[in-house]
């Protein structure tokens, strides 16, 4: 009698004493009577390629592709799964049925195993030399061997297509060695043998072999996952539906396989601006930041954005393009009779070859119709005070009439040179503003009252630095101006034009994604250039996303299919 695992432990007072092809042999002494079952092992589905389909999306970027790979001999494989059966002409003429097992290759097979009807009914079983059937064994249990095909054979007299249909249906086959010439196909193509072993990585959730003799293989096949993606979608008759990767493992004999891909795979949203399409231009008056929104739906975090610009901008640049940060807190005014002097910080001039212009931000005084505003360039001196004109830095007059604060250019006639002085020196610790300024701009209103807006910049400082202030004293001297406590030192929010030191170049437009530090700076021209910013950490999609485009001049600036990577939300349709 045979029965199952969960019978057997209904029976009571039952011991395993015996095991063979993987046939388990228990003893019961369940009343009235003693007991043989033969418990035969579950026969599970086995064979020598195991095929599996990865449907991606066409807009997907694969970050990476792990294949694990098991492979592990089988007690019981489903005869079915690993070999053709049919029906055969018997041998001998008291056999009453026959049917062939055929394998298709050489395999090594340990004994059939089955139910108990199956066991009963089995008398002979012959296997195939290459040239001729050999006589294995009297029953379905048999030493291993090697062999192409079986001949099994059974002297009962239920007609030739029984047998074969048992073998189908009831009879498993002990493949007792690990499947070998393990190799790993992706789109049909070989892309690892089992040769190559290991990759260093892992998967999130790994797996074991079941048997102490399995194998196990973890295989990265990133970059033929993304050839083949690349070939699907090329192929791709409907460009919004999903694409198909298939990949398989294959081995030189049939085997209990297992190929558990892990693919990690970004989307690539493209960004509309309608109605203009995947393209918007910008006309920039003055230099200055230019603001996109290209926040992708069902996104988690974003983590690359790469896009084509195109631009038009003059050699000279402004710096800072942005900034300093205007201080509400006081306002200094521009009036006849009163000069004024700026100090040019250090941190911008070196980043100039030549100076054309300083850039203040100004406003009509209250209740005034404005005024008009010159005066001239000064050398710094050693210590870093206002010293001599510098030949050719008059400043041409620049009227100021808006009631409005803005940046107003005061030009020089012509490109000025500017010598820088001395380094400051290290001592003491705490220099003045004085010691970082390269030189002076004396403001002289020709008419009228002007305001002029103020920073808290330092003036040493790389990104917003404000300039130092000083009054021209009787006698042609100079002076610091009055500090008031609540306000703190004086110092004026500027920018300066120019064309940059050949030490120093200066990007037209510098990209950047609001709220990370990647920044990546470009020229653009009339030809398409290609800019990616790769984020060195993806920021997740809680608040929009912001593309930013700081232009250092004025000119025209486009912004041209703007492609972004990102992760899925989980659970995204």
């Amino acid at each position: 009698m045979a029965v199952s695992g969960q019978a057997l432990a209904a029976l009571g007072n039952t011991g395993v004493f015996g095991s063979h092809a993987g046939v388990l042999e228990v003893s019961t002494s369940h009343h009235p009577g003693s007991y043989t079952i033969l418990i035969p092992p579950q026969a599970t589905a086995a064979g020598s390629l195991v095929e599996l389909d990865l449907p991606l999306p066409a807009d997907a970027r694969i970050e990476s592709a792990l294949f694990e790979v098991i492979a592990e001999p089988v007690v019981s494989a489903e005869l079915p799964t690993v070999a053709d059966i049919r029906p055969s002409t018997p041998l001998g003429s008291d056999v009453a049925s026959a049917a062939t097992v055929d394998f298709g290759r050489l395999v090594t097979i340990g004994g059939l195993v089955g139910n108990a009807t199956f066991l009963s009914g089995v008398d002979e079983v012959w296997r195939w030399t290459g040239t001729e059937w050999r006589f294995l064994a009297s029953a379905p249990e048999f030493a291993e061997t090697a062999t192409e095909r079986l001949l099994v054979q059974s002297k009962n007299p239920n007609g030739v297509q029984d047998l074969a249909d048992t073998l189908i249906t009831s009879a498993g086959v002990v493949l007792p060695v690990v499947p070998p010439s393990l190799e790993v196909l992706v789109d049909g193509r070989t892309v690892w043998f089992e040769r190559q072993g290991s990759s260093p990585a892992e998967l999130d959730e790994p797996n074991e072999p079941e048997s102490a003799a399995g194998v196990r293989y973890l295989v990265d096949r990133t970059d033929a996952v993304r050839e083949a993606f690349t070939r699907a979608v090329a192929a791709s008759t409907d460009p919004g539906a999903d694409v198909v990767v298939r990949v398989a493992l294959r081995a030189g004999a049939p085997g209990a396989l297992r190929l558990t891909p892990q693919i990690d795979v970004l989307r690539v949203y493209a960004q509309p601006f309608p109605p203009q399409g995947l393209a918007r231009s910008f006309d920039l008056v003055e230099e200055g930041v230019v603001e996109v929104e290209v926040t992708p739906p069902n996104a988690q975090a974003v983590h690359e954005v790469s896009l084509v610009v195109r631009g038009s901008f003059g050699p000279e640049r402004v710096q800072p393009a942005t900034g300093p940060v205007i201080s509400a807190a006081a306002r200094i005014v521009l009036a006849v009779g009163r000069s004024l002097l700026v100090g040019l910080p250090r941190t911008l001039v070196s980043r100039f070859g030549t100076i054309s212009g300083v850039r203040l931000n100004l406003v009509a005084a209250d209740g005034t119709n404005g005024g008009q505003v010159t005066g001239q360039l000064l050398a710094a001196t050693p210590d870093g005070r206002p010293g001599e004109p510098v030949e050719g830095g008059t400043l041409s007059p620049v009227q100021v009439v808006d009631a409005l604060a803005r940046w107003y250019t005061l030009p020089f006639a012509a490109p000025v040179a500017v010598t820088m002085p001395p380094e400051p020196p290290v001592e003491p610790p705490q220099l003045s503003d004085e010691h970082h300024v390269a030189a002076w701009l004396e403001l002289q209103p020709g008419y009228g009252e002007v305001e002029c807006m103020l920073t808290a910049g330092l003036p040493a400082d790389p990104v917003g630095p404000g300039g130092p202030l000083r009054r021209r004293l009787s006698g042609g001297s100079t002076g610091g101006l009055t500090e008031i406590p609540a306000v703190g030192p004086l110092r004026a929010a500027l920018r300066l034009v120019g064309l940059p030191d050949r030490d120093h170049l200066i990007a037209a437009t510098t990209l950047q994604v609001v709220s990370t530090t990647d920044a990546l700076e470009v020229d653009p021209g009339p030809a398409d250039l290609r800019a990616r910013l790769t984020l060195s950490t993806p920021i997740p999609t809680t608040a929009p996303v912001i593309l930013r485009a700081t232009c250092a001049a004025a000119g025209s600036l486009t912004i041209d299919t703007v492609l972004v990577t990102y992760r899925e939300l989980e659970g995204s349709p």
